[in-house]
């Protein structure tokens, strides 16, 4: 969770920080940005291939689960051309939305895949 939530605040930065900034100031690069993105995709990546190895791959039969994985999956391929696109990171974000959701519905039992 708390990886989610530096993601949400990092993913926010990389799409808002360039309206907050003065006439002539240059944006952070999207490199630099699109490199400290691959960090999380990696890290997402090896987290749902770890709870679909520890679930038997049952993990991956919710659809919202298949979704996050399909989404991370682009966008590391995306990631290995360089194309860097923070659309993708808002989409990662419903990742957020869902947690809390399940959370406040009290159905656990899709988390502890």
């Amino acid at each position: 969770m708390i990886v989610i939530a530096i993601y949400t605040v990092f993913t926010l930065f990389w799409l808002t920080h360039s309206g907050f900034l003065k006439e002539g100031v240059e944006p952070v690069d999207n490199r630099i940005l699109g490199e400290i993105d691959a960090f999380f995709l990696w890290f997402f990546l090896v987290e749902i291939l770890l709870k679909s190895f520890a679930s038997s791959l049952m993990y991956l039969n919710d659809a919202f689960n298949m979704f996050d994985f399909s989404i991370v999956l682009f966008s590391v391929i995306l990631n290995l051309r360089k194309f860097y696109q923070p659309g993708l990171g808002a989409l990662r974000l419903i990742r957020v939305v869902v947690i809390i959701v399940r959370k406040i519905s009290g159905d656990g039992s899709k988390l502890r895949h």
